[in-house]
């Protein structure tokens, strides 16, 4: 039964790590899982901040800024843009998972001989990370010498084949 009880807790891991690893937050709109949200400062000038959940990489994040700055200048009608500023933040907390329990099985035979089997489950903590990052950046209709700019439709067509589905 003891061996039971470990194959269970294995499996029961296992499953934890494969839903978990399908969580990450997708490229969207803020919501209960993160995403992005737009903020207009000129007619120009923007600022993206995204916010992943604990299952969303830093890197992830950035890129999603990327994707969203590039989607945005495509819709206002320019071909590029400037990143004044690229700021990113890691949340850092401890999650808790199951708790403290026990389970005690046992049995008796015919001649009143008793035995018993407890088994004791404690929580697990894991860390969790959660990123966000934000960009302000102004769109432009040509280049500007001595200045990294980038070519908005070239980081779309890249960052979305990866993260549009």
């Amino acid at each position: 039964l003891f061996l039971n009880w470990r194959v269970m807790k294995y499996f029961l891991s296992l499953m934890t790590i494969v839903f978990i690893s399908s969580c990450a937050t997708s490229y969207q709109s803020q919501g209960m899982s993160g995403g992005y949200v737009d903020t207009q400062l000129s007619e120009t000038l923007w600022k993206v901040s995204v916010n992943g959940n604990g299952y969303t990489s830093s890197s992830q994040v950035g890129d999603y800024a990327l994707l969203r700055a590039s989607e945005l200048t495509i819709e206002k009608g320019y071909k590029y843009f400037v990143i004044a500023s690229d700021n990113q933040n890691k949340k850092s907390s401890m999650a808790k998972i199951g708790g403290n329990s026990s389970s005690t099985y046992g049995n008796i035979n015919s001649n009143g001989s008793f035995n018993a089997t407890t088994n004791y489950s404690t929580p697990t903590y894991v860390p969790v990370n959660k990123y966000e990052n934000t960009l302000v950046y102004e769109m432009l209709s040509e280049k500007v010498d001595g200045v990294f700019v980038y070519d908005a439709q070239l980081i779309y067509d890249s960052l979305s084949a990866k993260y549009i589905k």
